[in-house]
């Protein structure tokens, strides 16, 4: 508002020009008036009587009683807002403005009193400046009709009474076609809706304005700051709406439109009840276009589009610090039952149960550009994810990077869910109370995700994990890393990729690199793996220096490998568990297995389940190269494993020193061992530079065209336990007389007697 002038009045004579005026100061006598500056009015009702279109009404200083209908082209100008008052003494509007012919232009006025404060309808015109509408009754400006226009600057609505009837007091209600249009505006400390607008055509435009502290209304209901209903169209541009009840925003219902450009909604409040205290709420076929929209210290979810038909286009912006209410968890923005979102160059942060999410009714969300940082877990209420689908929903995300979640960078769950990621980068944080195990990408109950050119780095837990019948994900040229361990409930992870209960992953072109534990862990029947053109490098070990497998498969799994290199695993590199359990692995090369504090290292080990290597080079192995042994499960039951290579490479194979059963520290370095009733069948191979050529312990070995050269010890084949060797043709260098030879002297050296039982779970190698 502009301060006052010296002047009784306001000068307006180069404005208006010829046009008549009339002069008014309240208190002036009216009987003997004529409108002159000398002989001014003295009531606002007998200065507006009779007045001829165009004229312009002056006012003085003072209070006037005002409940006019103004059905022509009218002025009326106070000397400031601050020191004249229009004041409707009656439940009638302080001034309506009727009529296409109508033409209000109010300014430097207060307007207050019983009725509403400034009404236009029927195709009338009012425009509105530095005018105060404060303490009107019902609604501060209404506007109604097709034609209907309401206009003006420096504008300022505040704390609208509520009417007996309704409760409400808002400050703009537009309908029926009318249009609102202000500029730096201020709707402060209405009730039930700061400014709402209803019906097709209807508009209401804020522009460098501020929309503040709207309450519920006397049921303790609604206090949105701004709503689009029934077919309109609310639209902001640089403005503030921000401590207002329920929701900051909300468009529903025929097609309603909240356009949001450079708009900040902030500091939503719950209602009485807990719940509520949303920035933006789309629903029931309306639309949200934003651009720069800042959605900050809210309540509940920051947006929530839900319905059908419900389409968000938001281009540009920031939500951050949303806080569940009493009955929602803290989520970023929520997309529903058939709403779909369209969202570029997003930054959502410090969201809590998360960040991102659609769920239900082919509900689909495109986000493009986009950072999601730090969602956060509230203990006991939500999870701390960063995106997340819930059943029958669709997300398609390219170039985002999901950082620092409490528990899930990306989770998709729910039968027809689909996950569509590329381009993007999921990142762990650091450790969060009460959330002991952390994921990178999460796909279960039959999800679907197709993730390429992605990189997932750093998770304390389980880089990828894919859990459940029909659960599916494919990842195509992307990079796992840096997947640390945790322990929880004495289980210890730090596993690149798990997959389980009928889960079923492809693996192409891709790196996992530095897991800790395991690179790949499949386990149960049905579920299926398959790995082509992929590097598992660096597989670290847990806290205690154990495990490092880089593929290991158990309870009925199958995995497939080809054209793929692992190289650095600790302990084991491959191995497959259990009857049913099945790994076949064709054009693999396979360097540098260490062995781990149990005194070994396994190149591919078939505890129980089937190994099929085709074409696949072993070097640097400290311990076994291939081997083929039983397990024992849960219920007792014994399974023999075993395993079938062709066109095989063996060659530098490391001692390891390992406990006898006697206790004894005896040097194990075979190229190939089998044992406990094992099979091992073995044609076109190589083996070289190992202690033993191979080890026959109690299993069957059948072995064509292979070559066993330089090594350490005398003996090509060892064998013990009443082994059975079946060799159709092969030749043995560095032993002179060519020949199998057994040695009981020797101590039964058993690698699966280990100093600790080696579990993943409750399967154990024993």
């Amino acid at each position: 508002m502009s301060s006052c002038p010296s002047t009784p009045y306001a000068e307006v004579t180069a404005e208006r020009g010829t046009a008549p005026v009339r002069f008014v100061r309240a208190g002036a006598d009216d009987a003997s008036a004529d409108g002159s500056e000398a002989r001014p009015f003295g009531s606002f009702r007998r200065a507006i009587d009779g007045v001829a279109a165009g004229t312009w009404l002056l006012l003085a200083d003072g209070t006037y009683a005002v409940g006019e209908v103004v059905d022509r082209s009218v002025h009326v100008v106070g000397r400031c807002a601050a020191r004249v008052t229009l004041r409707g003494d009656t439940d009638v509007p302080v001034l309506l403005a009727r009529g296409a012919a109508a033409s209000l232009d109010l300014r430097q006025v207060t307007v207050s009193g019983n009725g509403r404060g400034v009404w236009a309808e029927m195709g009338a015109r009012a425009t509105l400046r530095r005018v105060r509408i404060s303490r009107a009754t019902g609604t501060g400006i209404v506007a109604m009709n097709p034609g209907t226009r309401v206009d003006g600057a420096d504008v300022l609505v505040e704390d609208t009474l509520p009417t007996a009837d309704t409760m409400r007091g808002r400050g703009i209600d537009a309908r029926s076609g009318a249009q609102v249009t202000l500029s730096r505006t201020a709707l402060v400390d209405n009730r039930d809706i700061g400014a709402i607008a209803f019906d097709r055509n209807t508009l209401i435009e804020l522009t460098d304005s501020v929309v503040r502290g709207t309450r519920v209304r006397g049921d303790g209901l609604n206090g949105p700051g701004m709503v689009a209903q029934d077919g309109s169209r609310v639209r902001t541009v640089r403005a503030v709406i921000e401590d207002n009840t329920s929701a900051g925003v909300e468009a529903f219902l025929q097609g309603s439109v909240a356009e949001l450009t450079d708009t900040l909604v902030r500091r939503t409040h719950v209602l009485p009840t807990g719940i509520g205290g949303r920035g933006v709420e789309i629903g029931e076929t309306g639309q949200l276009v934003a651009t720069r929209l800042a959605i900050t210290d809210v309540f509940g979810i920051a947006l929530h589009a839900l319905g059908a038909d419900v389409q968000v286009q938001w281009n540009e912006g920031v939500i951050a610090r949303v806080s569940a209410d009493a009955s929602v968890s803290g989520r970023g923005i929520e997309v529903n039952e058939s709403a779909r979102a369209t969202l570029r160059r997003l930054v959502i942060g410090d969201a809590r149960s998360f960040a991102l999410g659609a769920g239900g009714g082919q509900a689909q969300i495109d986000v493009e550009d986009s950072v999601i940082e730090g969602s956060r877990g509230e203990f006991g209420r939500g999870s701390g994810r960063g995106l997340e689908l819930l059943g029958d929903a669709r997300i398609v995300a390219s170039r985002i990077r999901v950082d620092a979640s409490d528990e899930t960078g990306v989770s998709v769950t729910g039968p027809d869910s689909e996950l569509v990621l590329n381009d993007s980068v999921i990142v762990g944080g650091p450790a969060a109370m009460g959330i002991a195990q952390q994921l990178g990408l999460f796909v279960r109950v039959g999800g679907v995700a197709q993730v390429e050119r992605t990189t997932i780095a750093r998770v304390r837990g389980v880089g990828i994990f894919v859990e459940g019948d029909a659960s599916r994900l494919e990842f195509t040229r992307g990079t796992l890393r840096d997947t640390t361990p945790t322990r929880l409930d004495g289980y210890v992870d730090g596993i690149g990729v798990a997959v389980t209960t009928g889960g079923f992953v492809r693996i192409a072109d891709s790196v996992i690199a530095r897991s800790g534990t395991y690179g790949v862990f499949a386990r149960g029947a049905g579920t299926h793996v398959e790995i082509s053109g992929v590097h598992v490098d660096s597989v670290v070990a847990d806290f205690d220096g154990l495990h490092g497998h880089g593929i290991l498969a158990l309870y009925g799994a199958d995995v497939g490998v080809d054209a793929s290199v692992l190289t650095d695993v600790g302990e084991l590199c491959v191995g497959a568990f259990h009857a049913g359990t099945h790994v076949a692995l064709q054009d693999v090369w396979i360097d540098g297995v260490r062995s781990s504090p149990r005194g070994l290292g396994l190149g591919a080990m078939a505890w129980g389940g089937a190994i099929e290597l085709r074409q696949v080079a072993l070097r640097g192995v400290g311990g076994v190269a291939l081997g083929a042994s039983a397990v024992v499960d849960a219920a007792g039951t014994m399974s023999a494993g075993s395993l079938t290579a062709s066109d095989v490479f063996v060659s530098g194979v490391r001692s390891s020193a390992l406990q006898s059963g006697a206790g004894n520290p005896v040097e194990v370095a075979y190229g190939a061992n089998v044992e406990r009733g094992a099979r091992l069948e073995l044609e076109r191979a190589t083996l070289l530079g190992g202690g033993h050529g191979f080890r026959v312990a109690g299993g069957v070995a059948n072995l064509h065209d292979v070559f066993v050269g330089r090594q350490r010890i005398a003996a090509g084949v060892r064998t013990t336990d009443s082994p059975m060797v079946v060799v159709r043709s092969g030749v043995w260098r560095e032993n002179a007389s060519n020949e199998i030879v057994v040695d009981d002297t020797l101590p039964d050296v058993r690698p699966w007697a280990l100093p600790a039982p080696l579990c993943m779970g409750d399967a154990c190698m024993r």
